[in-house]
């Protein structure tokens, strides 16, 4: 009987040290796919660099980070850098990866004077695969700021989603934030919720991989569902548009004030310095919206039409959409 608990732990010790050598081995083959796939982004024209890269999770996680990370496409000259990424997948659960964002962040772009920087307290992204390609992505950030020329965007929690729809050949996208608000010198908005969605006409995988050529196919956003709220105003915008093969952009949209007696009362949070910008625009909408009837309940639509780039509402033309590309 005294031999039983030798045997007990000799088995747990053989067991310890065959897990241990199969994450190890695992683990090799996490870190070799990851060097296959940076070396792929590099012949693609979007090189990515990994600084002090490291493997650790034992025993039931697999887990790969860096430091500094730069991000770079070639084409156009944009470069994102950020402070350090980890990403881990559990071998539970080994199609999914959730990656840890450190902030701070910044994207230089060629025609911006300065870089636009974004900060975050918590940042992550979940990506899930499916037959070794993504398939999902979730983006979700916690007490966000982006700066960008010297003005703020702050959000209490911003999210986005991208995942096949149905028909598995287009794309659905969605966004959510709490409590955002622009801040640009004397400007101050007020605090905005809000949540979107919509549908696009290409396959996950070519949002993942830069939407490829739309130079020859052009892009088609459908089912827009915009809802945003300040205080006790209400705003929906719903619609479709599309970007045809030279980047010029056609379509409609729709913009539906569901409190519109809330609007004067909305107009007095807004800083002197927007106050009377906001009682023209005001006017205007009580004088081009439209009265119509959304879920039962009263509301002012304007109508946007866009054809070729020319934006015109109603009867006024408004100006005209640089093209896309």
């Amino acid at each position: 009987m005294r031999r039983v608990p030798i045997i007990i732990l000799i088995v747990v010790l053989v067991l310890a040290a065959g897990w241990y050598v199969a994450w190890r081995v695992l683990a090799r083959q996490v870190d070799v796919a990851v060097s296959d796939a940076l070396h792929v982004a590099s012949e693609h024209g979007s090189p990515i660099t990994c600084t002090d890269r490291r493997t650790s999770g034992f025993p039931l996680k697999v887990r790969i980070s860096c430091s500094e990370t730069t991000v770079s496409d070639q084409k156009s000259g944009v470069q994102a850098r950020l402070a350090g990424v980890t990403a881990e997948t559990a071998i539970y659960t080994p199609n999914r990866v959730t990656t840890a964002l450190a902030s701070p962040a910044t994207i230089t772009v060629p025609n911006l004077s300065e870089p636009i920087r974004g900060e975050w307290q918590t940042g992550t992204l979940t990506l899930d695969r499916r037959d070794a390609e993504i398939s999902s992505s979730r983006l979700d950030l916690d007490t966000a700021k982006v700066t960008i020329s010297g003005s703020e965007i702050v959000a209490k929690t911003l999210s986005a989603l991208v995942a096949p729809a149905r028909d598995e050949q287009r794309t659905s996208v969605g966004f959510s934030f709490a409590d955002a608000s622009l801040h640009s010198g004397d400007l101050s908005t007020p605090a905005m919720n809000g949540t979107g969605s919509a549908i696009l006409s290409v396959p996950p995988q070519r949002v993942f991989t830069g939407l490829g050529d739309l130079r020859s196919t052009g892009l088609q956003v459908s089912a827009i569902q915009i809802a945003a709220s300040s205080g006790d105003l209400k705003a929906n915008i719903s619609g479709d548009v599309q970007a045809d093969p030279d980047g010029q952009l056609n379509g409609s949209l729709n913009v539906d004030l569901l409190s519109i007696d809330a609007l004067p009362g909305f107009m007095k949070t807004l800083p002197p310095a927007a106050r009377q910008l906001g009682n023209t625009m005001a006017g205007a909408i009580l004088m081009f919206a439209q009265p119509v009837e959304v879920n039962g309940a009263q509301a002012r639509r304007l109508h946007f039409d866009i054809h070729r780039g020319k934006v015109a509402l109603g009867p006024i033309k408004l100006g005209r959409v640089a093209p896309l590309w």
